[in-house]
């Protein structure tokens, strides 16, 4: 791997503040795609709940077990990600 050139020492670790920089770029990507892909496709489901004439009832309980499910599923992730923070202020590379 090619080094990163520094002129004066105001950046310490430049390799690890890029590839933090690439990763942080990435996730937020990914983070608009699944936004933007959920938007669709629940306006897909809401028009062919409401065509097929199976009433907002049950669109109200599959939105509500879906909430359930994710919500479920963000908070072992939530103590992941400030496990993570904290760790990467501590993390030197040599």
């Amino acid at each position: 791997m090619p080094a990163i050139g520094n002129l004066d020492n105001r950046i310490a670790n430049a390799h690890q503040l890029l590839t933090q920089d690439v990763e942080r770029f990435c996730n937020s990507v990914v983070n608009q795609y699944s936004n933007l892909s959920k938007l669709f496709l629940d306006i897909v489901l809401y028009i062919v709940k409401l065509t097929n004439a199976q009433g907002p009832a049950s669109m109200m309980a599959s939105l509500l077990v879906a909430d359930l499910f994710l919500t479920h599923l963000r908070r072992p992730i939530g103590k992941m990600t400030v496990a993570e923070q904290r760790y990467e202020g501590e993390i030197q590379i040599c």
